[in-house]
Parts: structure tokens; C-alpha cells; sequence
């Protein structure tokens, strides 16, 4: 269990609900999005695989979204086990038992599905884009950073978190740390029964620091808490540490709802430690 350090302060008698931004610069965007003062990283949780014919075209708008709000959209592939969808290709399988047991709780009935936030299961790809924008409009109310240390001999992965909360919470918080690959190549199924040859999977989630649900971090908390805590796994043999990143989010641990997220690289860049 992850060492937890409570920097307990009474909450500020001015802690109230955040405002918007009225002048934020959305030059960059395809859509203009009035953005609040304290930025939302939306986690999308996609149910995906191999042999979905309908999945790259799931993957292209995820894939937008992120060039549309960089830094903001987090995607997490899930390919679960023992689903026609998801079988493996030429040898290539992307399935996880993890991903198995999200795909039994949430219970999807077709691919590709996508949540965000952990709300509702949608599956009109057209949907995906206007949900993920007005979870963007809501200020969060807990800030989340999340550091990473690789040890190249023994393939160890290490993450550690911290939370910041911007104002008073009221109910139980989880944290969990998942770990992800890109960029791995292979087939890919798609319309009308073709097969893409050399097609890039992305976010394909590989496996969690911390378990399958995390660790409960409390409840009830104040402006200015921190909590920390860290998790670690050891990376299979076919995973590429390079393409490797870990996912952390907190949620309410009832409803599954997702009240923030972060990502970081498993091994820094030489270019991001310049």
C-alpha cells in the first residue's frame, strides 16, 4: 500500500465554485471551447480491438480530439479477452486480463464503445466529440501529477502521484495508475471485410501499478489537501518501455465517475529533459 501524505489545512472560508475563464486563447482548437480556470483532463475509456471493422474509424476521432485539445483528451484502449472483437491477428494479441474485468463491469454491448469520465457507454462515434467538449467546460476539483522512474536491468516501472484539491469535496476518492503502450504494429480489421496491414495500435492498455480499482485515497476533503502515493509493475518482455506511458486518474469509488486524470511518459525523453 502506497504511503499517503495528508497536508491538513482548513479549508479557506472563500472556497466556493470556480468560474470560467472569460478570455482564453482557442486559436489552436478546431472547435472553440470556453475553457474553466482550473483545466479538466477528460479521460475517455474506449472498448476496442483487432477485428472491429468499425474501430479505425473509433480510433481516428479519439485521434482528433487529442490534436484538437492537446494535453487534455487521455484514451485508454481496452481489448478484453474472449471477444470475437478483440481476438489476436498474425500472432499479435493486445488483450489484458485487466481490460477483461473492465469490459465485465461495464458490460459493453458493441465495439467500438467509449466512455467519458466513466459516465455512460456510447456508441455513435458522433457523440463522442460533444461529450468530451462539455466535460471539458467543467472545473476540476482536485489537480493530479504524476512522475515515473524506469529501471532499465529489471524492467521496473514506477509511478508516483500527488493530489491538489482546488476546493471542498464531499465522498470517497480512489486513485489508480494503469500503464499503456503505443505504436505497436500489426493488422487491423476494417470496413467491408479488409485488412489494414500495417496499422499503429495506440493507448493499449497493458496493465495497473496498483491494482485492479486502485487504493481508496479518503473522503471529505479540503481545500489545499495533498495526498501522495505511488505504485510500480514490472514490464512484460514484449512491451516497448520506450512506447510506454502511465495513465493516473482519481474517481469516486462508488460510481466509478473520473474527477480527473494525468499521463506521463514510463522513460523521459532526452528532448523533455533538456
Amino acid at each position: 500500500m502506497s504511503n499517503k501524505l495528508f497536508i491538513g489545512l482548513a479549508a479557506c472560508a472563500f472556497a466556493g465554485a470556480l468560474t470560467a475563464c472569460d478570455n482564453i486563447d482557442e486559436n489552436d482548437r478546431y472547435i472553440p471551447v470556453e475553457r474553466p480556470e482550473i483545466s479538466r483532463v477528460v479521460l475517455i475509456q474506449e472498448f476496442t480491438g483487432m477485428n472491429c471493422v468499425n474501430c479505425p474509424n473509433g480510433a481516428a476521432v479519439l485521434h482528433n480530439l487529442q490534436e484538437q485539445f492537446p494535453g487534455s483528451v487521455v484514451v485508454v484502449g481496452m481489448h478484453p479477452e474472449n471477444n470475437p472483437n478483440t481476438m489476436p491477428l498474425a500472432g499479435l494479441n493486445l488483450t489484458s486480463p485487466l481490460a477483461t474485468a473492465y469490459y465485465e463491469y461495464f458490460q459493453p454491448n458493441a465495439f467500438p464503445a467509449a466512455m467519458v469520465n466513466g459516465g455512460e457507454l456510447m456508441y455513435n462515434t458522433d457523440l463522442w466529440t460533444t461529450s468530451v467538449i462539455e466535460a471539458l467546460k467543467i472545473p476540476a476539483s482536485v489537480d493530479l501529477h504524476v512522475t515515473t522512474t524506469y529501471d532499465v536491468e529489471s524492467r521496473e516501472l514506477k509511478a508516483d502521484f500527488e493530489t491538489v484539491f482546488n476546493q471542498m469535496y464531499t465522498g470517497e476518492l480512489s486513485v489508480l495508475l494503469w500503464v499503456m503502450e503505443n505504436d505497436i504494429h500489426g493488422l487491423q480489421m476494417n470496413l467491408g471485410g479488409k485488412v489494414i496491414v500495417d496499422y499503429s495500435h495506440n493507448h493499449v492498455l497493458r496493465g495497473s501499478l496498483n491494482g485492479t480499482w486502485g487504493e481508496q485515497i479518503g473522503q471529505n476533503f479540503v481545500t489545499e489537501q495533498k495526498i501522495t502515493g505511488s505504485g510500480s509493475i514490472i514490464l512484460d518482455e514484449k512491451w516497448v518501455p520506450e512506447n510506454c506511458e502511465v495513465v493516473a486518474l482519481v474517481f469516486q469509488t462508488g460510481s466509478k465517475t473520473v474527477e480527473q486524470a494525468a499521463v506521463a511518459p514510463a522513460i523521459e525523453s532526452e528532448e523533455s529533459e533538456s
